[in-house]
């Protein structure tokens, strides 16, 4: 199957703007749609599970401003509705397929990853795992302080939290995530209040500050250079700088070794559980890492 670029559609009677965005399938949509609805921020994000399939809405940054984005996957393509301007549609389109993990090639990477024998039957069971993203690597970088040794669900609460300490109620239901300014006004004491312990508190602040003024490059970064200076901040440690690669930066090789569930269920697997020696390990699963960690977090719970 050729993966084509975007084709946009006739516009509906209420002029949105349709995208059929293309995939190598099988493609996991029950997975991707699973992660999107338990990572559903209040205020920036809506999921609706219709039966076998959902709808995800949310506030996407572009060039030109926020807008608000419909995406849903279809037979072989994930369809978007939006109202924004068509000279916009490439920079959305670029956006959406890192987001989706839209660009991945099962069939390499699944051979690639199954002669390893542990991972085998995981990717046999999950052919079309992806490893779904963020639309923007401040937002990330946010998420993963904020998810720092909490749950998903404890960490998604706190990030609505911010958002509402940033809007006025004046505002629609659904808005773009807060800019770091924003985050970097509150200080350190209102963000603590919003249940996050001091120590991350005060990183949070930090980067807002960081990323505010451009000490910190977000949106065209030297990989290398940004983890290293990101880990010479107080309170951000390698779980926080892997995430951000893995989710923020698309970093198909990315592999979050110390990642307390990841390590549990690799020595469920009979692999090492240190995070030394998992990370060791996992060269032999390169430069797809980030998809073996996905099976690798799939293993049933139990």
């Amino acid at each position: 199957m050729q993966v084509t670029s975007g084709e946009s559609q006739s516009g509906p009677p209420d002029s949105m703007v349709e995208l059929r965005l293309p995939f190598f399938p099988p493609y996991d949509a029950q997975q991707v749609g699973g992660f999107l609805r338990a990572r559903a921020i209040a205020g920036l994000e809506e999921h609706d599970d219709l039966g076998e399939g959902w709808v995800h809405r949310r506030a996407i940054p572009l060039p030109t401003g926020p807008v608000i984005v419909e995406v849903s996957v279809g037979d072989g393509h994930v369809l978007i509705r939006t109202d924004i301007d068509r000279s916009d549609t490439s920079h959305l389109e670029a956006i959406v397929r890192q987001w989706l993990d839209l660009d991945a090639e099962p069939q390499s990477l699944n051979e690639a990853l199954s002669r390893d024998d542990v991972l085998r039957p995981l990717v046999r069971s999950r052919p079309g795992m992806r490893v779904p993203t963020t639309v923007d690597a401040w937002e990330t970088l946010v998420r993963a302080i904020v998810g720092q040794q909490v749950s998903v669900a404890g960490a998604t609460t706190v990030l609505g939290r911010l958002v509402a300490a940033t809007r006025s109620a004046s505002e629609p239901a659904l808005g773009p995530f807060p800019e770091a300014c924003a985050v970097a006004d509150l200080g350190v004491d209102r963000i603590a209040q919003l249940g996050m312990p001091g120590a991350r508190a005060r990183a949070l602040a930090l980067v807002a500050q960081t990323a505010a003024t451009g000490e910190v490059d977000l949106r065209n970064p030297d990989r290398a250079a940004l983890r290293m200076q990101l880990l010479a901040m107080s309170g951000i440690g390698p779980w926080t700088v892997n995430y951000m690669q893995l989710r923020g930066l698309g970093d198909r090789d990315a592999f979050p070794e110390t990642d307390l569930i990841l390590k549990n269920n690799a020595r469920r697997l009979g692999l090492p559980d240190q995070a030394r020696d998992l990370a060791l390990y996992s060269q032999r699963w390169s430069p797809w890492r980030a998809y073996a960690a996905h099976h690798i977090w799939s293993l049933p719970q139990g």
